[in-house]
């Protein structure tokens, strides 16, 4: 039979094991709470940096106003801007250079109807800031005006999108046209003699929108009498004529009122006795048309 030698140690318990076990899961414990520790430590610091490089890359800031048929563009950045791209409806682009400057302002025409404004800011880093919107102008037409100045009419033609010509005729007659200014667009001004009798004024103004605006106005030309006074003696001679029919014939002498009814007459003789003396006379003549005409003048009897 085999024996068993007796050595005079002690048989390990089941307690020793499980102190064993509980020291490496300690250790495992601590180990992972170190990793845990360093990650943390990791995305903080990451966080700050991303932080840090925001502030550093700010977006400019991009003011946007519609004034009327314009946008007023301002733009300020704590950096250079390179340049600035624009564009309407994604055609062709424009591009306005920043010069090193850090704040700029730019003045830019609305098309007529709805249209897409894109717009690219980019600083000198290279850093871009996109804009994008649509804006709508409605088309206008040109405003044309007629006013009577003495035996002529005045013809004003005004549009704020710019003007390209008028048009106008008499009745019938064959049109005339008057090309806008190239340095002022906006405004055509034109005087034209009247004629004699009824007539039809017709003016065509067109912008550069092709808008058409067309005026017809009613004109009556009419002509003033002619008048002339002379001396005979002691007689002051007042002739008058017209050719539309003289209505009547009014005068002051040396502050005595006359009336000279004419009824219709196309030309008309009258003599009046002077004082003795200075005479002071003051005359208005007036047609069928209720055109008159002045005349003033001395005589020394």
């Amino acid at each position: 039979m085999n024996q068993i030698l007796y050595t005079g140690g002690k048989q390990k318990s089941p307690i020793d094991t499980e102190k064993i076990v509980k020291f490496f899961c300690i250790i495992i414990m601590i180990f992972g709470v170190a990793l845990i520790g360093k990650s943390s430590y990791a995305l903080i610091t990451n966080k700050d940096e991303n932080v840090t490089k925001k502030e550093q890359n700010n977006a400019p800031t991009v003011n946007i106003d519609k004034v009327e048929d314009k946008l007023i563009i301002s733009v300020t950045h704590d950096k250079e801007i390179d340049k600035i791209v624009y564009n309407w409806n994604n055609d062709e682009e424009n591009t306005i250079d920043g010069n090193g400057r850090m704040q700029l302002e730019e003045e830019i025409d609305i098309p007529v109807g709805t249209n897409t404004f894109n717009i690219r800011v980019i600083d000198i880093i290279g850093e871009e800031t996109t804009y994008s919107k649509e804006y709508l102008v409605e088309a206008t037409k040109p405003v044309i005006n007629l006013d009577v100045v003495g035996k002529k009419i005045k013809i004003s033609a005004t549009d704020s999108v710019g003007l390209s010509y008028i048009t106008y005729r008499w009745d019938n007659s064959e049109e005339i046209k008057i090309d806008a200014n190239e340095l002022d667009p906006t405004n055509i001004e034109q005087e034209i003699d009247i004629e004699k009798g009824q007539h039809t004024l017709t003016v065509v103004a067109v912008n550069i929108n092709n808008e058409t605006e067309i005026k017809e106005q009613e004109v009556k030309g009419v002509s003033k009498p002619e008048v002339s006074v002379g001396k005979d003696g002691e007689y002051l001679v007042i002739k008058a004529s017209d050719e539309q029919g003289l209505e009547r014939i009014t005068y002051t002498l040396n502050d005595k009122k006359y009336t000279l009814k004419c009824n219709g007459l196309k030309e008309m003789e009258y003599r009046q006795k002077l004082n003795q003396g200075e005479n002071v006379l003051k005359l208005e003549a007036y047609n069928s048309d209720g055109a008159v005409t002045e005349f003033k003048g001395k005589a020394t009897l």
